[in-house]
C-alpha cells in the first residue's frame, strides 16, 4: 500500500513538472528499430507508467495502477501498439523504438531515453588550425623538422564514423592516426589526429581528412576536407668569405649568403664580442618561393684586425637544435712588417755578436731588408753602414761596436696613405770593454814637480762598466812595482771617443791624478792603470823636475805692413806651467829691446802663437828675436831674423781717398814733431845721469827685465792687442840713435848672452 501511494505522488508530481527535483532520472540509449526495456523498481505488478507524450499539456498516463492493459484512450494507437510489459510484471518494454518514442519514462523510477538513428551522416570535417589562402583553399602552416599535429574532427554522425587521414590521395594507404570518440545521445564525435615530423619534400602536399560509415562493407564516403602543408623551411648553411685582401687602412669586406629559407633568414654579424651592423638582402626565388639572404660586413682595417675571425650568424623561426647557423671568415689584412732587433749584450772577450732583423708583417714572407745602420746613442752620426740582410755578424769585438743598429725590412706593402715601404727597428748593443784612454792621445805623457812637490796628471778616459778604479805603480829598470801609491780624484766629463774613424763626444772620466815628490828619486817613471772588470789599460808616466821651457821655434812674420806686422811661432814643452813669450826687436841685430810679451796658461794652443806688433816705420829693416820663461827659468833665444816694412802707397789696407790721405799725413806730421820734441828732452835728461846709470847697465841682463815685464820703448812699439799679457815700461823710453850709451849695456850683455848660451846661463852665472 505504501509503494503504492508513492508511485501515486511521483506521478502526480511529474504531472507538474517536468523533472523532478527529489526523484533522479537515469539516461538510456537505443538505437531505434530495436526492442528496449525500461526497468522500474516497484514492489507491486503493473505499477503505474508515465510517458513522455502529451494531453492537454500534461504527460500522459499508459495505465492505471494494478491494471495490466494500457487502456489510455488517448495513448497514441501505434504507440499502444508497441507496448508491453516485461516478465517481471513490471518493467516497460517498447518494440521496434522510433525517434518519436524519445523522452522521460517514469514508474518508480526516471529514465530519460535516447533514440539514435541508423543512418545519421556526421557534419563536414574539420581540419584545425588551418587558414584560407589567397586562392580560398586551406593551408596548414608547419615548420621544418618541428614536431606537427593534424586534427580532423567528425561530429554528429550515427553510428561511429570512420575517420582516416591520406598523404597527397585518398588512394594511397591511409595515414597512421589516433581516434578520440565521444558518445552523445544521438550522434558520435570522432577527432583524428596525425603526428609527424615534416620535412623539407613535404612542402607543398595536401592532406586528407575523410569520414565514412565504417559498418558498411563497402564504405560510404560521406564527407571529406583536404589543406596543403605549407612550411616555414630551414634555411641552408651559410657560407662566407671575405671579396678580396685588402691593406691596412683600408676597407675590407666579408660576404656572407643563405638560401632556401622561407620565410627570410634573418643574419647578423659577430666581431670581437660585439654585434656590429651588416647590409641585408633578400631575394624571392619565384620557382621554389624560397628566399636568398645576403649580408655584407664592412670595417676599416688595421694590423691588429689581421687574422681576427668575423662570424656570420643566421637565425630562422625552423632552427631550433642548434637555434643558430654560423660561417666564419679570419680577415686577410696586408701591412707593413714591424720590426724588431734581438742582440745579446757581450764583452771584448767574446769571439762575434750577432743580430738578428726580425719581420712580422703580411704576407709574413719574401721580405727585403735595407741595411745595417751604426750609430751612437744619442748621436745621429753614421758610424758604419753593413749590407742589408737578416742576420749581422759582428768579429773581432771593441768597445767601437757597442751603440745603436738599425735595420730595416719589407714585405711590399707600404704604410697607409704614404709611399713609405722599408720599416725600421733597432737595438742597443753593449759590448763592455776595458777603459780607452781618449787624452791624452798618446801612450806616454810627462809631467813636472819639485822636490817635496805634488805631480799632476789630468786623464780622461771612457768606460762602459759602471765600476772603474785607476791606481799607480813606481816603474824601476823597467819593470812595475806592487804598490799602488797614487791618489786621485774622478770627476764625469765628456770625452772624446774615437770610434771607427770618428770623434764622438759621449760621457766619460776625467781622473786628476797625484803623486807627492819626496825625494830625487821620486822622479822617473810610473804605470798609471785604469781598470774595470773587463780588463784594464794603462799609460806610462815620467815625473821630471821643473825645467825652463824649449826655445820657441818656427818663428815667423806674417802681414807685413807700412808700420804694422805680425809675428807667429810655435811652442815646445815647458813642464807643463804656464809660460811667458817675450818677443824683442833690433835695428841694427845689435841692440835689443823688448817688444812685447804674450803669457800663456798650461795646455793653452798647442799649436801656433801670434802677436801683432804696430807703429813701426815704413820702408824700415827690423831685426826679430824671441825667448820664453816660467817657473823653471828661461829658454835660450830663438834664432833672429829680419823684415822690411812696406811702404804706404803698397799696404793692402791703404785708403785712395785724398782726403783720408791729407788727414792722415797732418796727424802723422803731429805725431813726428811731438816725438822729435820728446826725444831731445829724453837725450838731454840720459847725458846729465850717463855717469850714475852706467854701472848699473852694463851688470843687467835684458832678460831680467823681461822677467820683471820691463821694457824700452822708442814710440815706435805699443802692445799686442790680441796678447794676454803685454806691458811697457815709460822710464825705458829711449831711442837707439840719442843713446850711445844705452846701445853699449845692451852690446855688451848681448856679447855675454852669446858667450853663455842662453839668458838662463848668463843669469845662473851672475
Amino acid at each position: 500500500m505504501y509503494n503504492n501511494m508513492l508511485d501515486i505522488l511521483c506521478i502526480i508530481l511529474s504531472l507538474v513538472i517536468q523533472l523532478s527535483v527529489f526523484c533522479s532520472a537515469q539516461q538510456l540509449v537505443v538505437t531505434a528499430g530495436d526492442n528496449v526495456t525500461i526497468p522500474c523498481t516497484s514492489t507491486v505488478s503493473y505499477p503505474v507508467w508515465v510517458g513522455p507524450e502529451m494531453h492537454n499539456g500534461f504527460v500522459m498516463q499508459y495505465n492505471n495502477p494494478g491494471h495490466k492493459n494500457f487502456a489510455n484512450p488517448n495513448l497514441p494507437v501505434q504507440k499502444k501498439a508497441r507496448l508491453e510489459w516485461g516478465s517481471d510484471d513490471k518493467s516497460l518494454v517498447i518494440k521496434n523504438v522510433t525517434v518519436t518514442d524519445e523522452g522521460l519514462y517514469q514508474c518508480s523510477d526516471k529514465i530519460n531515453l535516447s533514440v539514435r538513428d541508423t543512418s545519421l551522416p556526421p557534419r563536414t570535417p574539420i581540419i584545425s588550425n588551418t587558414e584560407v589562402s589567397t586562392g580560398n583553399s586551406l593551408i596548414i602552416r608547419a615548420t621544418e623538422s618541428q614536431v606537427i599535429n593534424l586534427i580532423c574532427v567528425s561530429s554528429g554522425g550515427y553510428p561511429e564514423p570512420l575517420v582516416e587521414w591520406y598523404r597527397g590521395n585518398i588512394g594511397t594507404k591511409p595515414l597512421t592516426s589516433t581516434s578520440t570518440v565521444t558518445a552523445g545521445t544521438r550522434s558520435f564525435n570522432v577527432s583524428e589526429k596525425y603526428t609527424f615530423t615534416p620535412q623539407r619534400q613535404d612542402d607543398g602536399t595536401r592532406y586528407i581528412c575523410q569520414t565514412s560509415f565504417k559498418t558498411e562493407l563497402k564504405r560510404i564516403i560521406l564527407s571529406d576536407v583536404n589543406a596543403e602543408l605549407v612550411l616555414n623551411l630551414k634555411p641552408n648553411l651559410p657560407i662566407a668569405w671575405q671579396t678580396s685582401a685588402v691593406s691596412a687602412g683600408n676597407i675590407a669586406v666579408v660576404k656572407c649568403s643563405t638560401n632556401g629559407s622561407r620565410p627570410a633568414a634573418n643574419m647578423s654579424w659577430s666581431y670581437q664580442g660585439e654585434i656590429p651592423a651588416g647590409e641585408v638582402t633578400a631575394t624571392l626565388d619565384a620557382t621554389s618561393k624560397t628566399y636568398a639572404v645576403v649580408s655584407l660586413f664592412k670595417r676599416r682595417v688595421t694590423a691588429e684586425d689581421n687574422g681576427q675571425t668575423v662570424q656570420c650568424i643566421v637565425t630562422h623561426i625552423s632552427l631550433v637544435k642548434p637555434p643558430q647557423l654560423t660561417a666564419s671568415v679570419v680577415l686577410n689584412v696586408h701591412y707593413p712588417p714591424v720590426v724588431t732587433v734581438t742582440a745579446t749584450n757581450t764583452t771584448v772577450e767574446a769571439k762575434h755578436a750577432v743580430l738578428i732583423c726580425n719581420a712580422t708583417g703580411s704576407p709574413n714572407t719574401d721580405y727585403k731588408y735595407g741595411k745595417w745602420v751604426h750609430t751612437w746613442p744619442g748621436i745621429n752620426t753614421v758610424l758604419s753602414e753593413k749590407p742589408g740582410s737578416e742576420r749581422l755578424v759582428l768579429t773581432n769585438l771593441t768597445y767601437e761596436h757597442s751603440g745603436v743598429y738599425t735595420c730595416s725590412a719589407s714585405n711590399g706593402i707600404k704604410v697607409f696613405g704614404t709611399t713609405k715601404e722599408f720599416i725600421e727597428g733597432s737595438v742597443q748593443l753593449l759590448v763592455k770593454s776595458f777603459p780607452v784612454i781618449t787624452n791624452p792621445t798618446v801612450n806616454s805623457v810627462n809631467a813636472s814637480a819639485a822636490v817635496n812637490g805634488t805631480a799632476r796628471v789630468t786623464v780622461d778616459y771612457f768606460s762602459n762598466v759602471d765600476e772603474s778604479d785607476v791606481k799607480c805603480f813606481k816603474v824601476l829598470n823597467d819593470k812595475r812595482q806592487d804598490e799602488n801609491i797614487c791618489n786621485f780624484v774622478q770627476e764625469k766629463v765628456i770625452v772624446h771617443l774615437p770610434v771607427l774613424g770618428h770623434i764622438i763626444k759621449t760621457d766619460g772620466i776625467r781622473a786628476t791624478i797625484s803623486l807627492g815628490i819626496n825625494s830625487k828619486n821620486d822622479f822617473g817613471f810610473y804605470d798609471v792603470v785604469f781598470s774595470n772588470e773587463i780588463g784594464s789599460a794603462s799609460l806610462r808616466l815620467q815625473i821630471l823636475p821643473i825645467e825652463p821651457p824649449a826655445v820657441p821655434y818656427d818663428l815667423e812674420t806674417e802681414h807685413i805692413q807700412s808700420t804694422s806686422v805680425r809675428i807667429s811661432w810655435k811652442q815646445r814643452f815647458d813642464s807643463e806651467f804656464p809660460q811667458t813669450f817675450v818677443i824683442q826687436m833690433s835695428a841694427d841685430n845689435i841692440i835689443w829691446f823688448n817688444a812685447t810679451t804674450v803669457y800663456v796658461d798650461t795646455g793653452e794652443h798647442e799649436g801656433k802663437f801670434s802677436t801683432g806688433l804696430e807703429n813701426l816705420q815704413e820702408s824700415t829693416i827690423y831685426f826679430i828675436r824671441m825667448y820664453a820663461y816660467n817657473e823653471g827659468g828661461k829658454s835660450s833665444f830663438s834664432k833672429s831674423f829680419n823684415f822690411t816694412t812696406l811702404t804706404k802707397d803698397k799696404d793692402t789696407t791703404a785708403s785712395t781717398d785724398d782726403n783720408s790721405t791729407l788727414i792722415v799725413g797732418v796727424v802723422l806730421g803731429l805725431v813726428i814733431v811731438a816725438l822729435a820734441l820728446y826725444a831731445a828732452y829724453v837725450t838731454i835728461l840720459l847725458k846729465r845721469k850717463s855717469k850714475e846709470t852706467e854701472g848699473t847697465l852694463k851688470g843687467t841682463d835684458i832678460s831680467e827685465q823681461s822677467d820683471a815685464k820691463m821694457y824700452v820703448n822708442i814710440g815706435l812699439l805699443t802692445e799686442d792687442r790680441g796678447s794676454q799679457s803685454s806691458k811697457t815700461q815709460s822710464d825705458g823710453n829711449k831711442t837707439m840713435a840719442d843713446s850711445k850709451e844705452f846701445e853699449n849695456q845692451y852690446t855688451d850683455l848681448d856679447n855675454q848672452l852669446r858667450d853663455i848660451g842662453s839668458a838662463y846661463d848668463a843669469i845662473s852665472s851672475i
